[in-house]
């Protein structure tokens, strides 16, 4: 019902092999990565060396990808294998029960466990072994009822990883700072950076966005980059590791007008499109889930909790009876918060071409009409954001010719409305990143009246990064007379992982707001509620239906 993003398998080929490769090379040159032949199995549980009874939890990780990116399996002296599960409980991992109380072939033993983890396409990627021994087995017989014993303790040692800027790299532009504390769960701890001894400036999940233009005061470096994690409790200092980096595009200026403490140079002011704060449903679904699980889920009711307490996008479509009611009541319960709402309207004629998110009103002139009540129900000199039909220019290209100039016209047509009726700030929504060129998309905008618009939208339902829909953004807004823009952050905390509809182990973005620090980015928002199905796909629920486990894995990944 209410997504889409996904969709054209254009979206996840050609454009986004040159999209990571145009990033690489402006910005981080050399990038280095892991090979396959580099890659291990952490395992968790069972150390080798253990003894132990009874049902044991296996647990393991593959420290340098993602967990939902591989499957991984148990097995036991050479037999079959047994896939593991994706679990989110504390960090994301692999996790078995297994009940070892048949296990009487070798007495106590030793018995050799084996981890395999295998890419998607069932290569093997790595494999770890671990000798274990079982307490009180007879050979061949039951064993006996006894204590169970102390479990060894697993002493995992913490360390910082930096992905990004890897050591002795060249960096030019703008990048991101990512850097993760191995073997911790993301809510305990918090990551900072400094650049030569400098002052700390924390992380926002993990990552930074770093504009280096302003990295003068030492010409071309090298500079020191320094990530510390600290004890999200106490503050204290769990790990650290540092990166050298050599900024390409700097310019060398005298020491003493150097400051001692470098900053990024990135404006925070509120967008001058933008200038309340966001609606907040008290309604809504999240919430909702954190009252039915209070008492029989706590923990996760919380971070329900944590999740209900952002703003997300009021959808609109078939599915709303009286959708000029239906606005004016949101818009009443905004004005009482003194809050602008994100209204999303999902109604244009061949919606998403067939896909998940089919449908839409008949024709033209229906479309009109129903946008028109959109607009009476926002109100005159009624203010709101507007996030105008998701995949409706990125995803015109199943139209044939006189398709194509009819869905242009039409969102001509509603900018036309929204304008003379209301004071909605409506941005066209222009796919992601990695699905249509900057001179393609530009040209789209123009045609369909971006002049008339506070701007466009990207990312909406999409798991791109931040730092990758901005820098699209910004070649786009040169091609487009400076138009400014939205990014929908609500699942992009890892990035994609090359699935579009409902890949697990992903991760919300950063929070909605208003004030994003980009000179040209007017907002972060959660377009798409976190926790909304993409559609029946791995295991999901009809699109846009609430799938509460969903949106716990979101949050949880994301270390809430």
């Amino acid at each position: 019902m209410k997504q889409s993003v996904r969709r054209c398998a254009l979206s996840f080929k050609g454009a986004l092999a040159l999209s990571v490769l145009v990033f690489c090379a402006l910005a981080f040159v050399p990038h280095s990565s892991v090979s396959a032949a580099e890659r291990r199995v952490d395992a968790w549980w069972p150390v080798d060396g253990a003894v132990v009874q009874g049902t044991q939890p296996f647990k393991g990780i593959v420290p340098d990808a993602q967990v939902g990116d591989y499957y991984m399996y148990w097995q036991v002296d050479g037999g079959g294998l047994v896939k593991m599960d994706d679990s989110w409980d504390g960090y994301p991992h692999k996790y078995a029960s297994v009940d070892l109380s048949g296990w009487n072939w070798k007495s106590d033993g030793k018995y050799r466990i084996t981890f395999v983890a295998k890419d998607k396409s069932g290569k093997e990627i790595a494999r770890k072994d671990m000798n274990i021994s079982k307490q009180g087995v007879t050979s061949g017989a039951t064993p006996a009822p006894a204590p169970a014993p102390a479990p060894a303790p697993i002493v995992v040692k913490k360390e910082v990883s930096i992905a990004y800027p890897v050591n002795n790299s060249q960096v030019s532009g703008s990048g991101t700072f990512k850097a993760t504390l191995t073997n911790a769960d993301t809510s305990s701890y918090r990551m900072y950076w400094n650049v030569d001894g400098g002052s700390d400036n924390e992380m926002v999940n993990n990552e930074s966005i770093i504009d280096f233009s302003g990295w003068t005061w030492k010409g071309q470096g090298p500079y020191v980059i320094a990530f510390t994690a600290k004890d999200k409790s106490n503050g204290n200092v769990i790990a650290t590791a540092k990166s050298s980096i050599t900024v390409m595009a700097a310019t060398a200026v005298a020491p003493s007008t150097a400051p001692s403490t470098p900053t990024v140079t990135e404006p925070v002011a509120t967008s001058p499109v933008l200038s309340s704060k966001l609606y907040v449903d008290p309604n809504s679904p999240a919430l909702a889930q954190a009252i039915a699980w209070k008492n029989s889920r706590p923990a996760d009711a919380a971070i329900m909790e944590k999740i209900g307490a952002h703003s997300s996008g009021i959808w609109l479509g078939g599915w709303n009876a009286d959708v000029r009611a239906d606005v004016a009541k949101a818009m009443a319960n905004a004005k009482s918060q003194g809050a602008l709402p994100v209204f999303v309207p999902y109604n244009i004629p061949s919606r998403d071409c067939g896909s998940y998110s089919a449908g839409g009103v008949a024709s033209k002139d229906a479309y009109m009409t129903w946008i028109n009540k959109i607009a009476d129900g926002i109100g005159a000199g009624g203010k709101a954001i507007v996030v105008l039909e998701p995949d409706a220019l990125a995803g015109m290209d199943c139209l044939n010719d006189q398709g194509k100039a009819d869905r242009l016209a039409v969102l001509s047509s509603a900018l036309d409305i929204f304008k003379s009726k209301t004071a909605a700030s409506v941005y066209l929504d222009a796919g992601h990143a990695n699905w249509i060129g900057d001179a393609d998309m530009a040209q789209r905008l123009n045609k369909a009246g971006i002049s008339k618009a506070a701007g466009f939208a990207l990312n909406v339902s999409n798991y791109i990064r931040t730092s990758e829909n901005v820098s699209y953004g910004e070649r786009v807004s040169k091609l487009t007379n400076g138009a400014r823009f939205i990014v929908d952050t609500s699942r992009n905390g890892v990035g994609g992982n090359g699935e579009w509809c409902n890949p697990w182990g992903r991760a919300l973005g950063e929070a909605p707001t208003l004030s994003t620090g980009k000179s040209l980015v007017d907002a972060y928002l959660w377009v798409k509620k976190p926790g909304e199905s993409d559609g029946t796909c791995n295991g999901g629920p009809n699109a846009g239906e609430w799938w509460a486990e969903y949106a716990l894995g979101l949050a949880k990944t994301a270390g809430y």
